[in-house]
């Protein structure tokens, strides 16, 4: 099994300044022009801000911000756009194209392509006039900046946290969470076919769920449940049927020695050729808090559950935090890549620098393999004093033919904590920023 490690790569997008073996990396990217003052962006599921599409080779990303510094999460919250055509080198954001206008939150993005072209969706959950609904919106052809609504959902639906998986025919699979006729749970739809909702779970996870598809025809959506566990639903048939019994990919306890860990809120779902991985954050329930002993587990039906990431190789990580933060644990919120046959877990963890108003900030990491089995210290992909960055978003897509690269973006922000989620931190303006991490072997970029 050959190594791959970091060196230093110099490009008009990026900069990485690093070395071998998980040792600490500076990195520079560029911002999407996309900033505001809403500074939380998920809900405990993962992150879809970023596709990339290998046709065009062009990049959609979304962010969740609030022009407004006086009153975050009030009704000027709402989800930018931006795309980029020459790998995030800049970026067009269409005069701070706002999708919808009215209010909205939580956002979901993927490209959906067929033989006549490729369109952008997004997906977010909004207040129709009627309470919170999941809308669907799109931009045919890609890069037009012109999004489309798709017909409002029925009054009979409240279905919040969406997100939007596009299939390998075209097709375009929505889950989300809340309740349809009155009846909660965790709900998929085929939307390009004007199916129903079918009803995966009776829990309603609190968009602590997320889907990814195949080139074929299986298409997965992952349901992180926490203390009752980790749940995959897999249709073989482009989204049109669904088992009524799921795969546990986590159960609600796992012993490993005398140690006891239960699922945390972040996980994250791709698929290695036709197999499902999974990457799921958990904490150690006889630890002291739920803020400490988190790590990272990886999970493939071959490998089971393996540790790819903890406080003990992720340097400099706390083993507590200083304050407590809304769905927080010192490392989390992992987003699975893959490039080629490389697979990549890119995840947030808490340094023991601390702001005056006492929130430690936060890194961005990233650790990667080659099996699921063996995992390479991480490296330190940020590493900038007195700026937080969390949630990583990875692209579901990547470039699958060599040289390599991951398409990634992240919330950067000068204040740690949160403003907007009742953590008592300090407004101040959030930006995001994207990054283009470059997958190396022998230090040398693979090509075929």
């Amino acid at each position: 099994m050959k190594s791959f490690t970091i060196f230093l790569v110099l490009s008009a997008a990026a900069t990485v300044i690093g070395s071998a073996g998980g040792k600490q990396t500076t990195t520079v990217g560029t911002y999407t022009t996309l900033s505001g003052f809403y500074d939380y962006q998920i809900n405990g599921g993962a992150c879809k801000y970023i596709a990339y599409n290998p046709r065009s080779r062009a990049l959609h990303v979304v962010y969740m911000s609030d022009p407004d510094s006086g009153v975050p999460g009030n009704p000027n919250r709402g989800t930018y756009y931006a795309y980029s055509t020459n790998h995030g080198l800049t970026w067009n954001n269409f005069l701070n194209l706002r999708v919808p206008s009215r209010r909205s939150g939580y956002p979901s993005l993927d490209v959906c392509c067929t033989p006549f072209g490729c369109c952008a969706f997004i997906t977010n959950h909004n207040d129709f006039g009627l309470g919170l609904r999941a809308m669907v919106y799109t931009d045919c052809p890609e890069g037009g900046g012109a999004f489309a609504e798709f017909p409002p959902p029925s009054l009979f639906e409240s279905l919040q946290w969406p997100q939007v998986t596009c299939l390998s025919n075209g097709g375009v699979i929505v889950t989300a969470t809340g309740s349809v006729n009155g009846i909660p749970g965790t709900y998929v739809k085929r939307i390009d076919t004007l199916s129903s909702w079918i009803r995966l779970s009776s829990t309603s996870s609190g968009g602590r769920h997320v889907g990814a598809s195949t080139r074929g025809s299986r298409v997965g959506v992952l349901i992180n449940e926490v203390q009752n566990g980790v749940f995959l639903f897999e249709s073989t048939n482009y989204g049109l049927t669904w088992p009524t019994t799921p795969l546990t990919v986590h159960p609600p306890q796992r012993i490993v020695g005398t140690d006891t860990f239960q699922a945390w809120v972040g996980a994250d779902l791709a698929y290695l050729g036709e197999t499902p991985v999974a990457a799921i954050s958990e904490w150690m329930v006889n630890s002291n808090a739920p803020t400490d002993s988190a790590q990272i587990v990886f999970w493939s039906a071959a490998t089971g559950l393996v540790v790819a990431a903890d406080k003990r190789n992720t340097s400099g990580v706390v083993p507590r935090m200083n304050r407590a933060q809304v769905n927080h644990t010192t490392l989390g919120y992992p987003c699975i890549a893959l490039a080629g046959p490389y697979i990549a877990i890119v995840y947030q963890a808490f340094l023991p620098e601390t702001s005056a108003t006492g929130f430690n900030y936060s890194d961005i990491f990233y650790t990667r393999s080659v099996n699921g089995t063996y995992w390479f210290p991480p490296d330190n992909l940020t590493q900038t004093p007195y700026l937080d960055e969390r949630y990583p978003c990875v692209s579901r897509w990547n470039d699958t033919i060599g040289p390599y690269f991951i398409y990634m973006v992240w919330q950067e922000d000068t204040q740690p904590g949160s403003a907007a989620f009742n953590d008592g931190a300090p407004i101040s303006r959030a930006s995001q920023k994207f990054y283009r991490l470059p997958l190396l072997i022998d230090g040398v970029t693979e090509e075929r």
